[in-house]
């Protein structure tokens, strides 16, 4: 099945504002990991974790019902970082950054469909390592929680990282098992977009319940579906 269109709700992992301000610190240390060949072959698989974060949220940008300066350029943001997360060396690295970076600002490309099939956004590695990344900060955030904003992107990261999962079914071996697989992600997407609100109105007891709660629902599903 296709899903070209988001599976869940965009507008409830956040705003436009804070999916651009996310992909633009994403940007920033892509463009370090490819400042030398050494500093590619250190930080490659963050490299490919960040671009398969951009992706998403290009379509998410593209299909936020709120309006926001790259909401045109969001399915030219998704096709660059697909293939910038998908490049195999340092050198083919280099040659997809330039359309990244140039959709980020805003420059839109004209062959670029706005529909996208939610499931081929990110490749599951990837994707995985970045949401285990994040909740390890967010775990640092609860002990000592700072910027708001800055905060509540990691968990943030998680419910995109929930609705790309949702629409990748490949691990679900038995086709009786789909409903289980759809209904985990959407509680993990449902608890980590609702401690992104918390820690954005520094309720932190509330961000630290949902996001609790998500996690064991990430662990059901390690459980079920992990060999």
């Amino acid at each position: 099945m296709v899903q070209a269109q988001a599976p869940l709700k965009i507008e409830a992992v956040g705003t436009p504002a804070a999916l651009m301000a996310e992909a633009a610190e994403k940007a920033d240390e892509i463009h370090q990991a490819l400042a030398t060949p050494e500093a590619y072959k250190e930080g490659a698989a963050q490299l490919k974790q960040g671009a398969s974060l951009i992706a998403v949220i290009g379509q998410a940008l593209a299909e936020h019902p709120e309006d926001s300066t790259l909401k045109a350029a969001g399915p030219s943001i998704r096709a660059a970082a697909i293939t910038l997360a998908r490049a195999g060396s340092y050198e083919d690295a280099q040659k997809a950054w330039p359309k990244l970076e140039g959709a980020l600002k805003g420059e839109v490309s004209a062959d670029v469909p706005a529909e996208f099939n939610w499931g081929k956004l990110s490749r599951m590695h990837p994707m995985m390592e970045e949401m285990n990344g994040r909740a390890a900060k967010f775990r640092r955030v609860l002990r000592r929680p700072k910027d708001p904003e800055a905060d509540s992107r990691h968990v943030m990261a998680i419910a995109l990282g929930a609705m790309a999962t949702h629409a990748d079914t490949h691990e679900v071996k038995d086709p009786n098992d789909l409903p289980q697989w759809h209904a985990l992600a959407a509680q993990l997407h449902e608890h980590m977009a609702k401690a992104a609100a918390a820690v954005r109105s520094k309720d932190i007891e509330t961000a630290k319940n949902e996001f609790t709660t998500g996690m064991d629902t990430c662990q059901k599903c390690h459980d079920k579906f992990q060999d």
